[in-house]
């Protein structure tokens, strides 16, 4: 019987954690490798201000066969800013998915939440990838316990250099905060964003720190009404370190995609079915600020993203929670959608839940 370590990892396991990531997809119609290329280690600064990696290492040869990553937060939860823990990356290779790695790898995962200060830890996974909601939800005595919160959506759009939403209401739309001091942009989003939980508590520095890496303040589109911002929000690329592989297709897919790709996607606009083995060219919505969390505000503004980027993206996505208001937007734009669902672990209610949760897809 194969004897296992859990453990802390660091740079000196880097390849060996990339080759997880490659070798374990998410299975579905379209199956994908979520892999970060050219570090793992590099890449994942824009979980948290501080992540711990956890690895499973097969102790005969030395091979790291499971990986987890605890990012550490400062976020808004019931608009205080508030020490959270997020748990991700959960891979464990298929020939090592035994009950010995798993009670190594969430004994680790238990003590380490133990011995920070964290008001909360939340984690997210697809609403489909049972195999993984199996693991979560039954209960184990060494494994931390995990509540459902709630359920939100990953909306798929294809960017188009046509205009797809006419509001007359006199609002400007622009890129970048020419003409807004940095501080003004920094305020309104703290403003609006502790509004809902698990918005990212804000300041000029972290906006300039590794946890926004390759994002700066012209990737910021911001709407405004007579020189009051009305809202913002952020389209983030990160594929230069972290990339989404096409690995499989179902024979549904393979079907349709002729189709799909010539009729749905070029003249209703769907998001194309790429190659398998291709990645896919996208960017993230982040930094989602409203005022009143008004639907035809953020349409504006995803709208001026889409056309902007028409040229060099074949999709970007959109997180929000089934419960938001601005889910009414995605009215204007063809999309796919996604359902996931956010759990609590080992939550003792110390805080009220009760506000709209923010989604942000760019740190999770």
């Amino acid at each position: 019987m194969a004897k296992y370590l859990s453990k802390i990892a660091s740079y000196i396991h880097d390849d060996s954690i990339k080759r997880i990531l490659k070798d374990t997809t998410m299975s579905g119609d379209i199956s994908v490798s979520f892999e970060t290329e050219p570090s793992f280690f590099d890449a994942i600064h824009v979980l948290g201000k501080k992540n711990d990696v956890l690895v499973v290492e097969e102790l005969e040869s030395r091979k790291i066969v499971g990986v987890g990553i605890i990012s550490q937060k400062l976020l808004y939860i019931d608009q205080e800013p508030s020490e959270v823990n997020y748990f991700s990356s959960l891979r464990i290779l298929n020939d090592h998915r035994n009950g010995r790695v798993l009670y190594l790898g969430f004994k680790k995962l238990r003590d380490l939440l133990k011995k920070n200060d964290a008001e909360l830890t939340f984690t997210t996974i697809i609403e489909d990838n049972h195999l993984a909601r199996n693991l979560l939800e039954k209960k184990r005595k060494t494994k931390p316990d995990y509540k459902y919160h709630v359920s939100f959506s990953t909306f798929v759009i294809k960017p188009i250099s046509r205009s797809r939403v006419h509001i007359n209401d006199g609002l400007k739309i622009q890129k970048g905060i020419h003409g807004f001091k940095p501080e003004d942009v920094i305020h309104f989003l703290n403003k609006q964003g502790r509004k809902k939980d698990f918005f990212p508590v804000l300041d000029l520095k972290n906006l300039n720190s590794k946890e926004y890496q390759m994002f700066n303040w012209s990737n910021l589109y911001i709407a405004h009404f007579k020189g009051e911002i009305k809202g913002i929000i952020g389209a983030w690329d990160q594929t230069s370190y972290k990339q989404t592989f096409i690995r499989a297709l179902s024979t549904r897919i393979k079907t349709i995609k002729p189709f799909h790709n010539l009729i749905l996607s070029k003249i209703f606009h769907k998001p194309v079915i790429p190659n398998i083995g291709a990645s896919i060219q996208s960017f993230f919505v982040t930094l989602i600020a409203i005022e009143h969390n008004d639907p035809n505000i953020f349409a504006q503004l995803l709208d001026k993203v889409s056309v902007e980027n028409a040229k060099n993206y074949q999709c970007f996505y959109v997180g929000l929670s089934d419960s938001d208001p601005l889910c009414s937007s995605m009215k204007y734009f063809s999309n796919i959608e996604y359902k996931g669902l956010l759990y609590l672990v080992d939550y003792k209610l110390n805080k009220s839940l009760t506000r709209i949760p923010y989604i942000d897809l760019a740190k999770l």
